[in-house]
């Protein structure tokens, strides 16, 4: 029968600073950025941002998104050549696992989702009492990690967060594809 992109082994590439303005539901779209980046046509079986649109601040031009597909080897080829987006050229690099954490209480590594959290919501932002969407800090100085418990950053900052380093570590080590900059093929150059 037909494989569809839900069962299939996508290889995700991440392209950040996309055009927000591109229309990821439009399977011409798909088929445009295969054409104007040299891939395979029908290689491209899924596009999504990698935060949902309905969480983009108003006026946003640029977010990051991720492409699936079907191919390693073209997959590879947008990692080293790059992809064309509505003209735009931008890089593109392979999606590694990360450490995730718990989007109710903020804490790593997750060990458990939201509905069977059994801790107080703290926000991943300030550590209040409040959901991470709710938060009104905005001055990082009060920003406040639930994991390192320091001041400066909260659990939600991906780079300067020394915890979510540590347990995305962790989560890469037992990934050994993560070690390589692309997906492995049988060309030597992949390893």
């Amino acid at each position: 029968g037909d494989e569809t992109a839900a069962s299939l082994q996508l290889n995700n590439v991440i392209v950040p600073f996309a055009p927000t303005t591109i229309d990821i539901g439009d399977n011409a779209t798909w088929r445009g950025i295969e054409n104007s980046s040299g891939l395979m046509p029908g290689t491209i079986r899924n596009i999504q941002f990698l935060k949902p649109a309905e969480h983009h601040h108003e006026g946003q031009r640029e977010a990051h998104l991720v492409l699936g597909l079907d191919s390693r080897e073209q997959a590879n080829k947008i990692i080293q050549a790059g992809v064309i987006i509505e003209g735009k050229e931008l890089q593109a690099r392979k999606e590694l696992p990360d450490a995730t954490r718990c989007v109710k209480c903020s804490i790593l590594p997750r060990d458990h989702d939201a509905k069977q959290c059994p801790n107080a919501t703290k926000c991943g932002r300030c550590a209040g009492g409040h959901a991470t969407r709710d938060c009104k800090v905005t001055d990082r100085k009060k920003f406040h990690c639930v994991n390192c418990k320091v001041n400066g950053h909260g659990a939600v900052d991906r780079n300067a967060c020394p915890s979510f380093t540590r347990a995305t570590d962790i989560v890469r080590s037992r990934h050994p594809e993560s070690k390589y900059r692309y997906f492995v093929t049988e060309d030597p150059a992949t390893w």
